[in-house]
């Protein structure tokens, strides 16, 4: 069934139009023990697990245009079981039973290969008129991605200290500031610290002063008081200091229906099953991440840590931390690497001030629908931003 069978699987697999199973015959799929577990009523997410690694991609399709293709899938099937069932029976009463069958799921003759066609061109027709909010202060990201989707994950990795969490914190204000509801769940930072680092990025009050407390500027500080006011009240910008639990997380999400979700970072997030390893656990998590982001439609930003194996070099995919899953159920992988001196041409060593602007490099390891590449950018710690190297 090839693609068919992916968006049949994959929406399955996501614990929609689970009622359609008791219809179906597993022979008729080419991963038919997966369609076997299905029907048993096995978890969806160990069903997942136990053949993420023989079909990695189940999903994609369903990423892609669910729901608009499930209905000629399934329509497809259920005709190709009636007729083959139908050759194979001289039971007049049978064969009545089964075309009766067939007609309840059928308004309209199957149209074949026109009914694929007629459901890719309304979801492309959706996609064209959907709202995406832009990556904030990186034009070259936001160029190759188009903005940040709703039903995607994206995997943000880089080194310890690199400056992951002032970027998330970058693209979760950005998002706000377009008018999305982002739920920002800083799990290795106090809500507090959170809102300081908004008042430094946007220069209400200078490191110094955000460190000990000691404001110089009142009224400057003030106005940055009003600002965390302003977010406060719009009920768009919601911080949920230290909750990792991937259940609560998905409650949450269910309860405030938000466009964009910040999860920072991998590492720090439990669930209420046990893990034979790290490696399980990380599995688990973003396989899961992946389901919410399609089942809740949201776009789903998650950091992640790069292994030591990549010290002092640029990093790659194969160095995402413990699991291979990262880079498998992510739609977007974005690593982030810090240059030393020795990395910067001599020639433009003179122009960098290592203590204030650090230049890095942006690298979209993976786009499953679009370009990938790499671009220069710096990282202003002072201001807790980022800027695209030309644009400064």
């Amino acid at each position: 069934m090839n693609i068919a069978e992916d968006i049949l699987i994959g929406t399955w697999l996501q614990g929609e139009r689970l009622e359609d199973l008791s219809h179906v015959d597993p022979k008729y799929f080419e991963f038919s023990a997966i369609v076997r577990e299905l029907k048993r009523g096995l978890p969806l997410d160990d069903i997942y697990l136990s053949h993420k690694d023989l079909r990695a991609d189940l999903i994609r399709w369903t990423t892609i245009n669910a729901p608009a293709l499930y209905e000629s899938s399934y329509r497809s099937l259920i005709d190709q079981q009636t007729r083959d069932q139908v050759k194979h029976t001289d039971d007049l009463g049978k064969i009545q039973e089964l075309i009766a069958l067939r007609d309840s799921y059928f308004t309209e003759p199957i149209a074949g290969f026109r009914d694929y066609a007629s459901s890719y061109m309304n979801e492309m027709k959706r996609k064209e008129t959907q709202e995406l909010i832009k990556w904030d202060g990186v034009p070259s990201l936001q160029e190759m991605t188009i903005g940040l989707k709703r039903k995607e994950l994206t995997a943000i990795a880089a080194r310890p200290s690199v400056g992951k969490s002032a970027f998330a914190l970058q693209m979760a204000y950005g998002a706000w500031k377009q008018g999305a509801k982002v739920l920002y769940f800083p799990l290795e930072m106090s809500a507090t610290q959170t809102f300081g680092r908004i008042l430094v990025k946007e220069g209400y009050i200078e490191p110094k002063e955000n460190q000990t407390g000691k404001v110089r500027d009142y009224n400057k500080y003030m106005l940055g008081v009003d600002l965390l006011n302003e977010m406060e009240k719009s009920g768009r910008f919601l911080i949920y200091e230290g909750e990792g639990q991937i259940e609560a997380i998905e409650e949450i999400i269910k309860r405030e229906e938000p466009y964009l979700v910040v999860i920072d970072q991998l590492t720090q997030m439990k669930a209420n099953v046990p893990f034979k390893d790290i490696r399980m656990q990380f599995s688990y998590m973003t396989s899961n991440l992946k389901r919410m982001a399609m089942q809740h439609n949201v776009s789903i930003s998650l950091l992640c840590q790069i292994n030591r194996n990549a010290d002092n070099t640029e990093p790659t995919l194969a160095n995402l931390k413990e699991s291979g899953s990262i880079e498998e159920d992510s739609d977007n992988v974005l690593l982030m690497h810090r240059l030393r001196p020795q990395d910067v041409p001599e020639e433009r060593r003179h122009l960098v001030d290592w203590d204030n602007i650090r230049p890095m490099i942006f690298n979209l390891a993976k786009q499953r629908d679009g370009e990938t590449g790499k671009f220069d950018v710096i990282f202003r710690p002072a201001r807790m931003t980022f800027y695209e190297e030309a644009r400064i």
